[in-house]
């Protein structure tokens, strides 16, 4: 080669890297949600505006518009975790990291989630393919806008987010409502394998807990006050999105979105309200099956290196089957190879909606009157000014002032969220408000004052123990950040108390010195001799992590060195402290097990003003500021070139 070419070659490898450099810095220095974005309509103007907590999508043709600008507001303001979402709905999260996620990949083949997403697209109505479609064109479109590089993610893996289809967020449909019926599975050796590859892809994601949501009812002559209360994950980048829709006449439609479609969970027009939960249901039954019966079809997954793997699903009808054992009747004969198939087998079946070819989304495109859900089984409400209707119909308990209340969720914490509510509503200044905020226990006051008379019983000397009971006895059992008794009470219940029968435990007799003793001196080591600093807060810390890095940093650093600079820049935070798995103010805690899962959203809104509506929720992480915007961009001419000249090309003077 001559110098020529070589002095050449060496000036291009440079200018590349120059132009990386550039490219990168020139994203992060400005990492802000724009102020206002013009998208291109097929009927007429959209503009999409952006505030602290959500979005406002302004459009002069029909609704159409409306979530083409939807698709555009997710793209820029979520841009990572709907491209994780999509990746992992279509079981493709090892071609982008260079770890093992194999385990991951399989599960959502096994459960046939892109197959027979794509499948279903064909079986929507006219309506539902329409939004869908413009939805698509939105996200596509501010994909190609560049502003979507603002998230370092995609720089640190060199990858660019590929076309939006409408199917894929049929495919995220299906993914969280798995993820939400697997958190109901009783766990077994069948069963084991299915739950612990779904938790794992669940704590990658950062989304789940949803079972541990609410919608609550307080109802009296004049009115109906409705709350519901979203778990969905320790997710920085909030799964769930407040959007308003407004269109020329200034009507506008009020919805909380789920990221990567363009469902709603919570959805205003002047008709009324719905909500539903983030639920489904799955079941697994043992059963007798012929072999021969069970129909086994093969798919592959890509790993980052290339290489393949094969994933084997056995169905028979529309169910799966995990796991087989001979049959206890055909065991002790003897067969021949050629007779082996046809064995009477005892089969562990798992049977979920989604594994037919299936979608809510005829439900989920029709605000005005959303029919059955099939895949999302969750409870729901329908909000009017004459009347509320919760499902399932649950009774409404009696309280104070003439007052009935009503709980419904898949939560085992319930009785005592009832009674809670019970006792809120007998007041005379209670709000909706109060509730949102609400960290008092009816648990803790059940189990608090049992475990105090018992080591009273107990005639104790011990010094730890009997300070441990001052702060127990002076505890108004609310799970406040600076509460000292809290992670007493909790810390000891981790320590002895049965998970499954927490609920209803007496703690009599489990409440020895000995016990109790144990519970101290594991809060010792862990935050010191001085009890004062035993503070709820600290006991209790709780992260809100980012999505795929926060899992990788928790693996071996030989296996992640590749993404060791994305992983120290994305950082978990500490999330608000206080609250309960038994609080309306909820938060996860020792005695509801090892996953945290912090609430995203709790929305209110009362049958008799049905124009008002009230949200609390934490922040995306690119709003970490409250108020921050950036410039005012124009989405409706695309730029090519370079990603710096996409980025400055696509800005307007801001203000």
């Amino acid at each position: 080669m001559s110098r020529t070419l070589i002095v050449l070659f060496i000036a291009a490898v440079l200018a590349g890297v120059a132009a990386a450099f550039i490219w990168y810095f020139s994203v992060r220095l400005d990492p802000s949600i724009p102020k206002t974005a013009a998208v291109t309509s097929l009927e007429g103007a959209t503009r999409v505006d952006w505030y602290p907590l959500g979005v406002e999508v302004h459009f002069t043709g029909s609704d159409l518009d409306a979530y083409r600008g939807l698709g555009f507001a997710h793209a820029i303001d979520t841009p990572w975790l709907i491209s994780l979402l999509r990746q992992a709905a279509l079981g493709e999260l090892g071609s982008w990291f260079d770890v093992d996620l194999a385990a991951m990949d399989s599960l959502v083949h096994l459960l046939d989630i892109p197959e027979s997403a794509q499948q279903g697209e064909a079986l929507l109505n006219a309506r539902a393919s329409a939004v869908l479609q413009a939805y698509a064109d939105g996200v596509n479109a501010g994909f190609e806008s560049g502003l979507v590089y603002r998230d370092e993610s995609f720089l640190a893996i060199n990858v660019v987010p590929e076309a939006w289809l409408p199917w894929h967020s049929l495919a995220i449909e299906k993914l969280i409502a798995w993820i939400a019926a697997a958190e109901s599975l009783p766990e077994d050796p069948a069963t084991s394998d299915i739950i612990g590859h779904t938790q794992q892809l669940s704590g990658f994601l950062g989304i789940g807990g949803f079972s541990n949501s609410v919608i609550w009812g307080v109802r009296n002559p004049d009115s109906t006050v409705t709350g519901i209360r979203y778990n969905t994950g320790s997710s920085q980048i909030p799964l769930l999105l407040p959007a308003r829709l407004v269109s020329g006449n200034d009507a506008a439609v009020e919805m909380l979105t789920i990221a990567g479609t363009p469902y709603s969970v919570f959805t205003k027009t002047d008709a009324g309200a719905f909500a539903i939960l983030p639920n489904s249901s799955a079941s697994v039954l043992e059963s007798p099956v012929d072999a021969a019966a069970i129909d086994t079809t093969f798919d592959r997954i890509r790993r980052f290196d290339g290489s393949e793997s094969l994933v084997t699903q056995r169905r028979i009808e529309n169910d799966l089957v995990l796991d087989c054992q001979p049959d206890a009747n055909t065991v002790s004969l003897e067969l021949s190879i050629e007779q082996l198939p046809n064995v009477m087998q005892s089969c562990s079946r798992l049977s979920w909606p989604g594994l037919d070819v299936t979608s809510d989304a005829n439900e989920w495109t029709d605000l005005d009157s959303p029919g059955q859900f099939g895949l999302w089984t969750g409870s729901n409400a329908s909000i009017l000014e004459d009347e509320t209707t919760i499902r399932p119909e649950s009774s409404w308990i009696p309280a104070g002032f003439g007052n009935r209340v009503t709980v419904s969720t898949q939560s085992q914490w319930r009785p005592f969220l009832i009674s809670r509510l019970v006792a809120i509503s007998s007041s005379t200044s209670w709000s909706a408000e109060i509730l949102k905020s609400d960290a008092r226990s009816s648990w803790a006051a059940q189990m608090g004052p049992a475990l105090e008379q018992a080591l009273i019983k107990n005639d104790t000397t011990d010094v730890d123990v009997s300070s441990a009971l001052t702060y127990l006895r002076n505890w108004d059992y609310e799970y406040s950040p600076a509460s000292i008794a809290a992670s007493i009470l909790e810390t000891w219940s981790a320590n002895t108390v049965d998970l499954d029968t927490a609920y209803t435990a007496d703690p009599s007799s489990m409440a020895t010195t000995r016990e109790v003793r144990k519970s101290l001196d594991t809060l010792r080591e862990r935050f010191g001799a001085d009890m004062s600093e035993w503070r709820w807060e600290a006991v209790n810390r709780q992260y809100l992590e980012y999505p795929a890095w926060s899992y990788l940093r928790r693996l071996p650093e030989d296996l992640t060195g590749r993404y060791s600079l994305i992983i120290r820049r994305k950082t978990d935070r500490v999330a608000s402290a206080g609250g309960h798995p038994s609080t309306f103010k909820w938060s996860a805690s020792p005695v509801s097990g090892p996953q945290s899962f912090q609430q995203d959203f709790v929305v209110s809104v009362s049958s008799n003003d049905l124009s008002k509506i009230s949200y609390t929720g934490h922040m995306s992480a690119r709003r970490a500021q409250a108020g921050e915007t950036g410039p005012v961009i124009d989405a409706s001419t695309k730029s090519f070139g370079s990603a710096r000249l996409i980025f400055r090309s696509t800005l307007q003077p801001g203000e």
